[in-house]
């Protein structure tokens, strides 16, 4: 359940960075290189995020609440991919989406010492998860690309809507199932 998450996690965050350049230029314009800096500094919102989760998670925070803030996904996929949005709110947006990237990300690395039989399972597990994490950033862009070269950018709403209920919704049954576990 956990990779599942973090597949899907990636699946509808990091192509939404990976095709951020090409909606800069033909939806507003930029040039080459001003899509490329901005996509950038975009890029890097998820160092934050993850270390924001790291804080946080350190703090007590639980898992289930945090996994929660990555519902900001779909409002943000909205502001990124609707008709007329200014530049501002869509790269707010995009913003959003890199953050909850390395904040969903860091969780479920996180959350995987909880969900193991065994400690010394961490190296198959972390193996498993890295590899779903990869298999949703591979297949995300080529998927998303397909979606908006067909049927237009706000077509991606929708799909980053429901892979992040459901990555989300993933994260945080894996949350209760650790809370459950360490009680017990």
């Amino acid at each position: 359940m956990l990779a599942a998450s973090f597949c899907l996690t990636a699946l509808v965050t990091v192509p939404v960075v990976v095709l951020l350049p090409t909606l800069l230029v033909e939806q507003y314009g930029r040039s080459a290189a001003a899509a490329g800096a901005l996509t950038s500094a975009i890029s890097l919102l998820g160092v934050p995020g993850g270390l924001v989760a790291g804080i946080l998670l350190r703090r007590g925070a639980p898992l289930g609440a945090l996994a929660a803030s990555g519902l900001l996904v779909v409002p943000a996929a909205w502001f990124v991919y609707s008709d007329g949005t200014p530049l501002a709110a869509a790269a707010t947006g995009a913003g959003v989406i890199a953050l909850e990237n390395g904040l969903l990300g860091a969780l479920v690395f996180a959350a995987l010492p909880l969900v193991l039989e065994r400690l010394d399972h961490a190296d198959v597990g972390n193996g498993v998860v890295a590899q779903a994490g990869s298999l949703g950033s591979l297949l995300g862009p080529p998927m998303f690309g397909l979606v908006a070269g067909g049927f237009g950018f706000p077509s991606l709403v929708p799909v980053i809507a429901a892979g992040t209920l459901a990555a989300v919704g993933a994260l945080a049954l894996v949350g209760t199932r650790a809370v459950r576990r360490t009680a017990g």
